[in-house]
């Protein structure tokens, strides 16, 4: 039971992609022909035994389907960063862009938003090396964004991003915040 692609638009329609996911035609099949069995022979007890097997059933419909649910609505709470697809020299036009790069759909993203790249090391640290903005979310979802802000010190990166390097494109975060503009660019501080 994968979790669909992209979230459900209401509550209700959360609830039916639910029970179509853990619910297909051999389990209805098997509670019809199993509340039919109880009617037809039904047991000697003071409690109907279908009234009990409908009720197990139903109780077992409920739990999956509000489990299944459950897990979908907290799947698409988890918001990860999406990954770099690919990367290039920017354009002769864009000026003051160092580089393009387009990342995976994500709703974290959103035209104009400014962004900030880092390095993760080989300690696991996650480096900052610059700063840009969203160009455009494309039509198919991919973001567009520009790297504006190169700190001193990564132009080999900055080289290797231009080649879309597998092994740096890896090692590339882009996230949908900045860091605070004093610690980063000094110069570019109020005075």
């Amino acid at each position: 039971m994968s979790p669909p692609s992209s979230p459900p638009k209401s509550f209700l329609s959360l609830l039916w992609n639910s029970v179509t996911a853990t619910h297909g035609y051999l389990f209805g099949t098997l509670g019809l022909l199993l509340t039919g069995a109880a009617w037809v022979f039904p047991p000697p007890v003071h409690v109907p035994f279908p009234v009990i097997l409908l009720l197990c059933l139903l109780a077992t419909l409920l739990c999956t389907v509000l489990s299944h649910a459950a897990l979908t609505a907290f799947h698409f709470m988890e918001h990860p960063l999406p990954t770099v697809r690919s990367a290039r020299k920017p354009p002769p036009h864009y000026s003051g862009v160092h580089a393009l790069c387009f990342l995976e759909p994500s709703d974290l993203f959103s035209h104009g938003s400014q962004v900030s790249f880092y390095l993760l090391d080989d300690g696991q640290y996650e480096l900052l090396f610059g700063l840009g903005h969203v160009l455009t979310v494309q039509g198919n979802g991919l973001i567009q964004v520009a790297l504006t802000r190169l700190l001193p010190g990564y132009d080999s990166t900055l080289e290797k991003l231009w080649n879309s390097d597998s092994t740096i494109l890896k090692r590339v975060i882009i996230k949908p915040t900045v860091p605070h503009l004093d610690i980063v660019f000094p110069e570019a501080s109020p005075s």
